[in-house]
């Protein structure tokens, strides 16, 4: 756990949460400014240590932390269940108000302004208080929650708005008997407003909804930092990819193998040279792959800044585990080599496409979502058999990433519409078969809970990629985030945020000048990293793919080799295709 500090930004967290959800409390229905909309309610209860507490005046003490409830539109899920990025809406019950009944038995900081007081180890107290979100749009929606213990939670800040090692997690929970036995969580799902057909298209009521008696419990001590990281290096050993030598002494000139961990950079038409019947990709399929090779944290030269203000960057060595159904039966891939079933390792690898409209890279491109899953090769680099997968969380200081040459193109609000897996070939360079859609899309369909999945042919979509780690608490790491660039919001040193634009200085610091002085922060290079989907290496190729059969597909439904499903509307014009 972050060591505690005697920041002001512990008490405001109440009123920020507000402001970033754009409202709290009751939800007017009653005129044309205030159209109809939903409202969740219910009660938080917490199980776990007595909290700490920090003088914030010689008079008032304050509870450090709040009890935070993250409502997700279900269709809008975070990793690993979904895509989503952002909760549709956040409540929050301050430390204050949900330790009320028990101040008394609180912890009492000394008399200077900034002390902070914690309660010995060992210590247990329920306590409980309502709670209430709005307004909520119509839709399923599942409460997901953690109490702040050591305070570091702010809803407008992307680095700050998930748990961390010491917070009390837990949510609105389907089997809370079978998570004491060590099953994996279920969230329960509640409707806001009604779904007049059954096709899950809920509409709101001209009176409104409230949806009431929400009980969500926070009891599970988060016992692991959020996978933070950086890259420390990439392997690019894809045949063809670097110049050869033969033994006759003839050289192959290859297309550049990829050496720059912060600049990786795919061809939109990547393709593989052998199939997965060759000998030589049965024994060595983790070369056939650019590969990232993580590392926790952030670079060595970055780490004093990063655990001062405003970042409080809190990281540790990675946790690694299998992915496991709710049977305990591990996952495995969909795609494996001859003879190997692959497991499935968490952290799990996303990269997710950012939204271009925007030169900040810190937006995931809402709508089509697309993604590259990556594959989590371990520390030894290699793929993973699934007998010999571990199903306990073992420790490990290094991480190597693989990058599919796919992308997967949903419509996240839209659960019945076709998912695209898009690849450049299903066929090797040498003519052997890589993937027959009859067997990849039903495990793909499984693993993203959508009925209508295709694998297609497709060339991948362009632009920059950030790279989501997610543990199966549904702790995350993003790069880039903010602690890697200058914004268009100032963090100040206090953790709080400032409007204004900030100005990189060749020293590696953003600054911004206001009223009483200067404000800066060092930048965290390691947190910039992006990966690229680029040109193609052969125009023809991507311009030759003029439809798939088996999916249905017409050359109208393609824009220069790309399904026009997995592309903007902005991107369909400046390419052209309208």
């Amino acid at each position: 756990m972050r060591a505690l500090t005697s920041s002001p930004r512990f008490a405001p967290v109440a009123a920020l949460a507000c402001l970033a959800a754009a409202a709290c409390g009751e939800v007017k229905t009653d005129s044309e400014n205030f159209p109809p909309a939903g409202v969740m309610e219910g009660t938080v209860t917490y199980i776990g240590p007595l909290p700490c507490t920090v003088r914030n005046t010689p008079d008032s003490v304050h509870v450090v932390g709040a009890a935070v409830m993250l409502i997700f539109n279900e269709k809008l899920l975070p990793p690993p269940e979904g895509f989503g990025t952002t909760a549709g809406q956040v409540a929050v019950v301050a430390g204050d108000e949900l330790f009320r009944g028990i101040t008394p038995d609180l912890p009492v900081p000394g008399p200077e302004v900034g002390a902070v007081a914690c309660p010995p180890a060992g210590t247990r107290v329920t306590v409980s208080a309502g709670w209430k979100a709005g307004p909520v749009p119509a839709g399923r929606w599942q409460v997901r929650g953690f109490y702040d213990y050591d305070g570091d939670f702010s809803p407008l800040l992307k680095i700050h708005q998930l748990p961390t090692e010491g917070d009390i997690g837990g949510g609105a929970i389907a089997n809370p008997d079978e998570v004491l036995m060590g099953k994996q969580v279920a969230f329960q799902s509640f409707a806001v407003g009604v779904d007049p057909d059954g096709t899950g298209s809920y509409q709101m009521p001209s009176s409104g909804a409230r949806v009431s008696g929400i009980a969500v419990s926070l009891a599970q001590p988060l016992a692991q930092s959020r996978p933070v990281f950086h890259a420390t290096g990439v392997l690019d050993e894809r045949p063809g990819a670097a110049t050869d030598v033969t033994p006759t002494g003839d050289v192959t000139q290859g297309r550049g193998a990829v050496t720059d961990a912060q600049r990786v950079t795919l061809p939109r038409d990547e393709r593989f040279y052998i199939g997965v019947s060759d000998v030589k990709y049965a024994t060595s399929a983790h070369k056939h792959f650019v590969r990232y090779k993580l590392s926790p944290g952030v670079a060595a030269e970055e780490q004093a800044a990063a655990v001062a203000p405003p970042y409080y960057i809190q990281s540790g060595d990675f946790v690694q585990v299998a992915n496991t159904d709710r049977a305990g039966k591990v996952r495995g891939i969909p795609e494996s080599p001859p003879g190997l079933t692959v497991a499935d390792l968490f952290p799990q690898a996303i990269f997710a496409k950012l939204d271009s409209r925007l030169d900040t890279n810190q937006a995931a491109q809402p709508s089509p979502a697309v993604v590259i899953q990556g594959i989590n090769l371990g520390k030894k680099g290699e793929f993973s058999p699934l007998l010999s997968a571990s199903t306990k969380p073992v420790t490990v200081d290094e991480l190597t990433i693989a990058v599919r040459p796919t992308a997967i193109c949903l419509d996240p609000l839209d659960s019945l519409k076709t998912v695209y897996a898009i690849t450049p070939s299903l066929v090797a360079r040498n003519g052997e078969t890589l993937a027959k859609p009859e067997e990849i899309e039903p495990k793909l369909a499984a693993q993203l809970g959508r009925p209508n999945v295709k694998l297609v042919r497709g060339c991948l979509p362009r632009g920059k990629y950030q790279l989501n780690l997610v543990y199966s608490t549904g702790q995350a790491w993003t790069i880039p985030n903010e602690a890697g660039a200058c914004l268009t919001h100032v963090l100040t040193a206090a953790g709080t945020v400032r409007s204004g634009q900030e100005q990189l200085a060749p020293d590696g610091v953003c600054r911004q000048t206001v009223e009483a002085g200067t404000l800066a922060r060092t930048v965290l290079s390691s947190q910039a990293m992006t990966l690229t989907v680029g040109e193609a290496e052969e125009d023809a190729y991507c311009e030759g793919i003029q439809g798939d059969d088996h999916a249905g597909l017409t050359a109208a439904d393609y824009c220069h080799g790309t399904p026009r499903a997995c592309l903007t509307a902005l991107e369909l014009s400046q390419l052209g295709c309208k």
